[in-house]
């Protein structure tokens, strides 16, 4: 909400309600000494467009960096772990024992990748009831106790926002597990999976910065053996297989990138339409339109997945890989983008989302 004279005021009612606690941590120092190691002339050399060049690779490899680190220090809290479960359904609603099962779920899994968690996360683990009363009384689910097969937890299609804003936290946890669960629905081999896992890894990158190094060299063995124990994936010869058990798992782990998948393809959809050059701000109003009228047809679900990061992110990834190029405008806003040499490469690249969004 946008803040206001009166807002501030009305807050002392907020500031008496105890919210939870705050976590700070700190990784291992980057030594910019290192990072500079014979290539120092970068900034002291005289401007030429190598020199720029090479200073401005250098500058987005340690900002990376810097991002990476930033999210393996995050800290796991309940909130974030209910929100990833309810938003792994297509359903706003689950009967609490559905609930607390994805919850234990979302835990083993970021216990897997030794993420840290709070200490009212680690209590709460097995019924999750004070993790569940706390989504209730701040307003983020409610409760139907009418029906005999037991309690139901739910969310209002207006609250999928904030879900998803706490979802976040975890998400670069979450991320390279969905990427592996949508490889695994289409059905693949071994090698046809580091594939595809490696090119999604690469294309989505700048969403959540998890290095397609680490998942492709550490983690990739660690989640198929985890699977295989969970009895969701079967392994026959060079072969991978989701058993019947694990459809449901296999289902909402590929769910939780299911809202960025739709937003790239919107937005790719958008951009085969262009012919004459237009400004961000116009290319942001056409994709939203047509991620509307998609979402109308069917074609998308998820709508907490359009917003002007994630464009933003979509617009900057086609001008990396040179399929639309900007012609005018120095500001983000007032930049104009137009066909690139490799626009030709943009319908392959809408296919590849379709393709990935039919699986589910």
């Amino acid at each position: 909400q946008k803040e206001s004279t009166l807002a501030l005021v009305r807050a002392r009612k907020y500031l008496e309600r105890r919210f939870g606690s705050v976590f700070v941590n700190f990784g291992e120092p980057i030594s910019l000494a290192q990072r500079l190691e014979g290539r120092r002339e970068l900034f002291t050399s005289e401007e030429s467009p190598d020199v720029a060049s090479g200073r401005r690779a250098l500058t987005e490899a340690l900002g990376n960096e810097i991002v990476e680190r930033i999210n393996w220090a995050m800290v796991a809290n309940a909130t974030s772990v209910a929100a990833s479960a309810l938003l792994g359904e297509p359903r706003r609603g689950m009967f609490r024992s559905e609930l607390t099962q994805r919850m234990r779920e979302v835990v083993e899994l970021l216990r897997l990748q030794d993420v840290r968690m709070t200490p009212a996360l680690v209590r709460d683990q097995g019924e999750f009831n004070e993790s569940i009363a706390f989504l209730l009384r701040a307003g983020l689910i409610k409760s139907e106790h009418d029906d005999p097969r037991g309690e139901i937890l739910y969310y209002e299609e207006s609250r999928r926002r904030a879900l998803d804003v706490y979802r976040n936290v975890l998400f670069h946890f979450l991320a390279a597990p969905s990427l592996l669960a949508r490889q695994l629905q289409l059905g693949a081999s071994l090698g046809v999976l580091r594939e595809e896992l490696g090119f999604w890894l690469d294309l989505l990158y700048h969403e959540f910065y998890v290095p397609k190094g680490t998942v492709l060299g550490l983690q990739l063995e660690a989640f198929l053996d985890y699977f295989e124990r969970m009895g969701v994936l079967e392994r026959s010869e060079d072969q991978l297989r989701v058993t019947e058990k694990g459809q449901g798992y296999i289902a909402f782990l590929a769910e939780q990138t299911l809202s960025l998948f739709e937003a790239y393809y919107a937005t790719c959809s958008t951009m085969l339409e262009l012919e004459e050059p237009s400004t961000a701000k116009q290319l942001e109003k056409l994709a939203e339109e047509q991620f509307a009228r998609a979402h109308l047809l069917g074609e998308v679900q998820r709508t907490e997945g359009w917003n002007s990061v994630t464009f933003r992110n979509a617009l900057d990834l086609l001008t990396r890989r040179g399929i639309l190029e900007v012609v005018a405008g120095e500001k983000d806003r007032e930049r104009s983008y137009a066909r690139g040499e490799a626009f030709e490469e943009l319908a392959g690249l809408r296919d590849r989302l379709a393709g990935v969004l039919a699986a589910r």
